[in-house]
């Protein structure tokens, strides 16, 4: 015979009834049955305070790289800038060399590498163009145009 279960209250009662009918006949079932619920009454997981430790020290290890990252940006742009006043001044070679520290302190800013890549290259200092582009490469999110212009170097 069949049955259609179309409410819970009718699964519930089924499942009740071989629950019943399963222990009756099968004793050993029981102990099997006691010890799932018991697993499944309490969870299997850490407990609370070590969850808490382990997030706690997520959360701190977390803090400490973008602290690390916002002060290696903070540098890329002071760089930039002393190279845009120096540049402003006529003194080529000091812009290229603050240009540069700014790309190699954010290698994830495609547009400043590309940038004083380039300004390499014209300049005739392909090894330098090389420095700055390999770490650029190496991320997950490089784009095409870096892969593009390693090609030319």
């Amino acid at each position: 015979m069949l049955k259609i279960l179309s409410t819970p209250a009718v699964r519930l009662r089924v499942a009740a009834r071989d629950l019943l009918y399963a222990m009756r006949f099968r004793p050993d079932f029981v102990i099997v049955a006691f010890v799932t619920s018991g697993l499944l009454a309490t969870g299997c997981r850490a407990p609370n305070g070590e969850n808490q430790k382990a997030k706690a020290e997520s959360a701190r290890e977390n803090a400490r790289v973008h602290e690390s990252t916002l002060a290696r940006r903070s540098a890329a742009h002071a760089h930039y800038a002393a190279g845009v006043i120096h540049e402003s001044n006529g003194e080529r070679d000091a812009a290229l060399l603050e240009f540069f520290k700014a790309a190699k302190n954010d290698p994830g800013d495609e547009y400043v590498v590309l940038e004083v890549s380039r300004r390499f290259m014209q300049s005739k200092q392909p090894e330098k163009a090389l420095e700055l582009l390999l770490p650029a490469c190496a991320r997950p999110d490089a784009s095409g145009a870096l892969f593009a212009r390693l090609g030319i170097v």
